[in-house]
């Protein structure tokens, strides 16, 4: 996917090729085999105006979108559906709530809700799934000047597109939980428009999304604390109070924007 997308001219990291042209080189570990990938280095160094930065980042995004479509060949990655946003946090994330009664609730209400809001908003409309990158956050695109680079696929799978847009609108939130109505976010959807153009109904999910990628994002550390994985902080009250609260204020802001109405 990656070859496919620099093939159409996109901001991409560069995959380096083995001398045998193949990418991928196995590795043995202690717990198995793995998977490694040389990736040619990325220099952040943004410069100019910050909404033109971020209004090329919605470019960019958009035109990952529409090319992605052509993509023939068949994916082996998951899908990004409510049994990765909603089933499997809410499952994981059970025990760990146990202690803290008013967030176990909220999550119980929220979580579905959520998911079958963005399956009424986007189910009856047009050409709105296909390729995710999956994590588009601060950390995983750099800028030379205005021009922003794109990296870190591992979170890539298949589902709705506006999925991406929620993702970074969550991340964005950590830095300010109003940046929807700032300029550096308007800023980006106007690029992302200026390629693929969104329905009212799509620009509701991002909301939903939002905070369902917030979700997804405590099931990880759910597991990393399950399977003792280092981490010792995830899942702690302070861990807890960080990130779900991101979760029930994301929640709220998406109950208001898409007219939601669930809580």
């Amino acid at each position: 996917m990656i070859e496919h997308l620099r093939i159409h001219g996109l901001s991409v990291v560069e995959p380096i090729p083995c001398k045998d042209g193949s990418y991928v080189a196995e590795l043995s570990a202690p717990e198995g085999m793995r998977q490694a990938v040389l990736f040619r280095g990325i220099e952040n160094s943004p410069q100019g105006d910050a909404d033109a930065r971020m209004k090329n980042l919605g470019i960019l995004l958009a035109r990952m979108h529409t090319a992605s479509r052509t993509f023939q060949q068949h994916s082996v990655r998951p899908y990004i559906n409510d049994i990765m946003l909603v089933d499997e946090p809410t499952t994981l994330l059970h025990p760990f709530l146990k202690h803290r009664p008013d967030d176990l609730d909220f999550l119980d209400k929220t979580a579905k809700t959520l998911w079958s809001s963005v399956d009424s908003l986007l189910s009856k409309s047009g050409d709105v799934t296909g390729f995710c990158h999956g994590d588009v956050q601060p950390n995983n695109f750099f800028f030379h000047g205005e021009q922003p680079v794109l990296f870190d696929f591992d979170c890539m799978g298949q589902g709705y597109f506006v999925y991406d847009l929620g993702v970074l609108l969550a991340n964005l939130s950590f830095l300010d939980n109003q940046i929807d109505q700032k300029s550096l976010w308007i800023s980006v959807l106007d690029g992302y428009q200026s390629i693929r153009s969104m329905n009212e109904n799509e620009k509701k999910a991002i909301y939903c999304f939002a905070a369902l990628h917030m979700l997804r994002v405590l099931a990880y550390h759910a597991k990393c604390r399950e399977r003792n994985q280092g981490a010792f902080y995830f899942m702690t009250d302070h861990h807890l109070d960080t990130f779900f609260g991101a979760y029930r204020r994301l929640a709220l802001q998406a109950n208001e924007n898409a007219d939601l109405h669930m809580i």
